[in-house]
């Protein structure tokens, strides 16, 4: 009996524990890694020797861009690039897109996206965000990341700010690091593709998320700016 053959992947990121993360868990899903570099001359040459059925990028590898990168192996691969970027902007995936590259996940996205994004450009399709699938789309057969809804945390972190809380008082109250405070703001633009606080505070009291959040002692409650 024939066995299904797997799906063989280059890894292109320049820091090792995240290539040795990503392999392990594509390779816990039945996707086969044949090779991982960090650097854009050994990315072309194995792309050349080991003939990948995808190549997965980083957009900024060290001092070198995965944007150029991404022209130079386009033709090796059948076009068959997916970044692997924390740069998931639409300028930045149309830039992707433009280069030549079929598939776009965000770091901040769910692991399943990884593996669908891979599988949907090994067989010949688009997978691309949203917000970038109107203009995209007649490139393939696209399979765009769908939005999901804000977590019970993020939508906490959106009240405190309609509130008038900085990024120190938020950690304070939620006992987090001002980093992931911000990390947590950083997902709700994304996810929401609103680009400004006063458009996150109109969020906040339109869902009624000021109410809703947990009492963690008492706040500066500022009015509704409308």
């Amino acid at each position: 009996m024939q066995t299904e053959s797997k799906t063989r992947i280059l890894i292109v990121e320049d820091h090792s524990v995240v290539r040795w993360a990503v392999r392990a868990y594509l390779e816990q899903q039945g996707i086969e890694v044949i090779g991982e570099t960090g650097c854009i001359d050994e990315a072309v040459e194995m792309t050349a020797s080991l003939k990948p059925d995808v190549v997965l990028m980083d957009l900024l590898l060290g001092n070198e861009s995965g944007i150029d990168a991404t022209k130079q192996l386009a033709a090796m691969c059948s076009n068959r690039i997916v970044a692997f970027s924390e740069y998931d902007s639409s300028e930045c995936v149309k830039a992707f897109i433009g280069a030549g590259g079929r598939g776009f996940v965000s770091k901040l996205s769910p692991p399943s996206d990884l593996v669908e994004g891979i599988n949907a450009v090994a067989q010949g399709g688009t997978w691309i965000p949203q917000e970038a699938d109107g203009e995209m789309a007649s490139n393939g057969n696209a399979a765009p990341k769908k939005r999901r809804g804000l977590s019970p945390k993020e939508r906490e972190v959106v009240g405190y700010i309609a509130l008038g809380l900085s990024n120190r008082q938020i950690a304070e109250k939620l006992f987090v690091s001002e980093k992931t405070v911000d990390t947590h703001r950083f997902r709700v633009y994304r996810k929401l593709g609103i680009h400004s606080r006063s458009e996150l505070i109109d969020y906040a009291f339109r869902e009624g998320l000021t109410a809703a959040i947990p009492h963690r002692g008492q706040t500066n409650v500022l009015p509704h700016p409308h």
